[in-house]
């Protein structure tokens, strides 16, 4: 049937199509013309994609940040099939995995800026081409370079998705392919420093950064140093060595101030301020929390200024300023909403659970203590971590049991726990909480679902048919954040696809 369908399309139809098959997950036009043109006009490669979407070999997709084309994976594996057999698959891979090299190196170099949260969404989209690239360097013998400069460039998206475990899997088979830039090669181990910290590995981290200075040593370039050195300062300060961390920290900013490597200056003045309030020197750590949010907000920027806004807020709370304190936090809690920064959710609602204990107002205390924990369990050790870091949560938790019984506290606590990560945001900030879609009552005989009630939602959405955008749109929500809950339910059930999900909600509603 497919055969037949093929002989019907003209040549340059043919051509296309096979080309179109190194994409994994779509793609978009541009990438189309730049990887697939093959010499071709813009118009003309249009046209054709045009063409191959009438005749249902592409499917067009409006995915709300941008126009997208894909196919079906039958069709793509016919595809590469021809490809492969007319003896062009390794330069169309090769223009591929160069093309996205090059977009994951600008979305590097342009991250402290206005267009981040659109390279995020884009990298979002990009993610299993993105994939298939690293793939297909880590294939090639002389693919080390584009290896550790693709995993190296995309560390900053990684760390902001809290995809940790993934970054640590692509940094670690590139850095077990011999060769590639020295310089590259030690920005990638210092990274891979920081991530294993992260994940509390601190046995890993320092293996990994020995490896790295001796590299930095060998190279002796400033900057280098400075860059293996901050990684340092961050593997000290998650390993408790807060004193070490100063050290590290305050020898680096000035050498990033004077190169204008804005990126890692901000990134070491959270750190620096971290540590200097986990040494309770509040002053000093204000001062590196506020440099760093002046840096960010003057050019747009809305990760880091998140994390900058959250610890300015609880270095103020501490510092017993429960006007400025709250706002700040909350100022941040917004932005790690919008950008979907569950850890720094986490301890955004640990440190209002604070914020409440100090006004007095115990049952509000241990709501937020009980959806800070809820978020820390979803999220794994990093986040948990995170949100005890500075003993916010367990001094809030402590006050509220206290203050009130057994029985309120427990309920409240169970009350907080049960939200989902909507409205413990609503709650914290005080807006009014998202609708819930009405559920079916379950019944008496069917087990509990191992699913948060809104990845319950989701599940009884997409059994319904919906796709992410519409369910998005039902529940407001944003379309990054149904795919987020469509991915917990998935791993949840141990499921690979939605028409097993589908299946799972009609079995229990059936009991």
């Amino acid at each position: 049937c497919v055969d037949w369908s093929y002989d019907l399309l003209s040549v340059r139809e043919r051509e296309l199509w096979a080309r179109l098959s190194v994409f994994a997950g779509g793609f978009e036009l541009e990438a189309a013309e730049q990887i697939c043109g093959d010499g071709h006009a813009a118009g003309d490669v249009l046209d054709l994609v045009s063409s191959l979407v009438d005749k249902s070999i592409l499917i067009r997709e409006d995915t709300g940040g941008a126009i997208r084309y894909r196919m079906l994976e039958t069709l793509r594996e016919y595809g590469r099939e021809r490809l492969r057999g007319g003896g062009g698959e390794w330069g169309v891979r090769r223009a591929h995995r160069d093309w996205f090299e090059r977009l994951a190196l600008r979305a590097h170099t342009e991250w402290i800026g206005p267009g981040q949260l659109e390279w995020l969404d884009r990298l979002d989209r990009e993610q299993a081409n993105l994939r298939e690239a690293m793939e297909f360097s880590l294939s090639e013998p002389d693919g080390a370079g584009a290896a550790l400069r693709l995993a190296a460039s995309l560390y900053e998206f990684w760390v902001a998705r809290q995809r940790i475990t993934e970054a640590r899997y692509w940094l670690g088979r590139a850095l077990a392919k011999p060769g590639g830039h020295p310089m590259v090669r030690a920005m990638a181990l210092s990274e891979d420093t920081v991530l294993a910290a992260m994940q509390m590995n601190a046995e890993a981290g320092r293996g990994i950064l020995e490896e790295a200075r001796a590299i930095a040593d060998e190279v002796d370039d400033e900057t280098l140093h400075a860059l293996v050195t901050a990684a340092g300062g961050i593997l000290a300060l998650f390993s408790g060595d807060f004193a070490g961390a100063v050290t590290h920290l305050g020898r680096v900013l000035p050498v990033f101030e004077k190169s204008g490597d804005v990126l890692h200056q901000v990134s070491a003045l959270l750190a620096l301020g971290a540590a200097k309030g986990l040494l309770q020197e509040p002053e000093s750590a204000a001062d590196c929390q506020e440099q760093a949010r002046k840096l960010t907000e003057e050019r747009g920027e809305s990760v880091y200024r998140s994390y900058a806004l959250s610890q300015l807020g609880y270095t103020a709370v501490e510092r017993g300023d429960l006007e400025r304190g709250p706002v700040f936090v909350k100022e941040g809690l917004r932005l790690a909403r919008m950008i979907e920064d569950r850890p720094v959710v986490g301890t955004c609602l640990a440190t209002l659970a604070l914020v409440a204990a100090e006004n007095e107002q115990p049952e509000r205390a241990a709501v937020l203590v009980g959806a800070a924990s809820a978020v820390g369990e979803s999220e794994g050790a990093q986040a948990a971590a995170l949100i005890e870091m500075f003993g916010h949560h367990t001094q809030a938790q402590q006050y509220a049991a206290k203050a009130l019984s057994s029985r309120a506290y427990e309920a409240a606590l169970r009350r907080g726990h049960e939200f989902d990560i909507d409205e413990a945001v609503a709650f914290a900030l005080e807006e009014r909480a998202p609708e819930r879609v009405p559920q079916q009552e379950a019944q008496k005989d069917v087990a509990p679902s191992p699913l948060t009630k809104r990845e319950q939602q989701v599940a009884e959405l997409v059994a319904q048919g919906m796709t992410n955008r519409a369910i998005a749109d039902k529940l407001v929500l944003s379309q990054r954040t149904v795919e987020w809950h469509v991915e917990h339910v998935l791993s949840k059930l141990q499921f690979t696809t939605r028409a097993q999900i589908a299946a799972w909600v009609v079995e229990r509603e059936r009991g």
